[in-house]
């Protein structure tokens, strides 16, 4: 990140570096009206005028671990560098992708109109509980998309309103915000059709996701509370291969509470859905994994690892037996 006279950019000299797409898009994120083709200076005042709106906005998207890294963020009085907290630095990128923080490589800096406002917010008991029922809504559509892969918008409103009272179409925008905020999942529009679809990110076309959707197969039926627990894993603990890879990750590696999201999202999360598309790549894509976030001793020490996973593939929900696992259809 640049700075000036060493200080830290405000948000004003932040957003004054931006092109007028640049700032365009970050009303349109938060939802702030404006006229096209004004100055480029008429859309950095609008943000700035906002910014109380923007920290709400962006609070009202947070889980549980984004609350606790924005806390140690303004703890840190907006300047925080990172060097091998994974999951730290997703959050960071993030809120980088929304405009939020400027970063100059592993160090990240809130611009202080933007660190007043958290901080202000930030001990509001009802933004945290709302927080709470953040976590557990976003669990809930990631559950949906690690079980199907891809969902029909409508059957996803069917399960999603009965927790959320939200309209079809609020229910619509917020989840894009999601969407939008995390980029952990995307939307395909079928215009003809006029449906709309919710889809991991490893599809990569409306084309893809009718594959899966047109499977002559009908759909697992999950209760909102398992949907919810499929992401964490907490739904696998039931099954034997689950049990004998966390009983060989703990064995041969110390794993934390925490450190326990980092074997989920960074080796197993991405295995399991490319492995629902492609078995073989999924496998070259889970040993760069295990070399990237383990160390082994021996190449049978890995290889027992890979077979673990792979055999936990089969009891995981199939996008191609529309939630159904391998095993169970054998």
């Amino acid at each position: 990140m640049a700075k000036q006279d060493n200080k830290i950019l405000t948000y004003k000299d932040y957003l004054e570096k931006l092109n007028k797409n640049e700032l365009m898009g970050v009303l349109d994120t938060f939802h702030l009206e404006y006229k096209k083709n004004c100055k480029k200076q008429v859309y950095v005042d609008l943000i700035l005028e906002n910014v109380n709106h923007i920290v709400k906005h962006t609070l009202d998207l947070f889980q549980i671990d984004e609350f606790h890294n924005i806390k140690l963020f303004v703890k840190k009085k907006g300047k925080i560098t990172i060097r091998v907290n994974h999951l730290l630095l997703d959050f960071m990128r993030h809120m980088e992708r929304n405009k939020l923080v400027i970063s100059d490589n592993k160090t990240f800096y809130l611009p202080k109109e933007l660190l007043d406002s958290f901080k202000n917010k930030l001990n509001n008991k009802k933004v945290i509980s709302k927080v709470k029922e953040n976590t557990e809504e976003y669990k809930l559509i990631l559950g949906f998309i690690d079980v199907y892969g891809t969902i029909d918008y409508n059957k996803f409103y069917e399960s999603y309103s009965k927790k959320y009272k939200l309209t079809k179409e609020d229910a619509l925008v917020r989840i894009k915000d999601i969407a939008n905020f995390y980029g952990e999942f995307k939307f395909y529009e079928d215009n003809k059709k006029k449906k709309i679809y919710i889809a991991s990110n490893v599809i990569k076309s409306l084309k893809e996701c009718k594959t899966i959707l047109n499977k002559a197969t009908d759909y697992a039926v999950f209760t909102n509370e398992e949907l919810a627990t499929i992401h964490d894993f907490s739904y696998m603990a039931k099954y034997k291969s689950y049990k004998k890879l966390m009983k060989f990750i703990n064995r041969n590696y110390y794993v934390e509470k925490g450190s326990q999201k980092i074997v989920n999202k960074y080796v197993l999360i991405p295995y399991l859905t490319n492995y629902q598309l492609n078995k073989e790549s999924a496998k070259n894509i889970l040993s760069s994994l295990i070399d990237t976030y383990f160390e082994f001793n021996n190449k049978k020490h890995k290889n027992k690892f890979m077979n673990l996973v792979e055999n936990l593939a089969l009891d995981y929900p199939s996008w191609n037996l529309k939630g159904h696992s391998e095993r169970e259809a054998k």
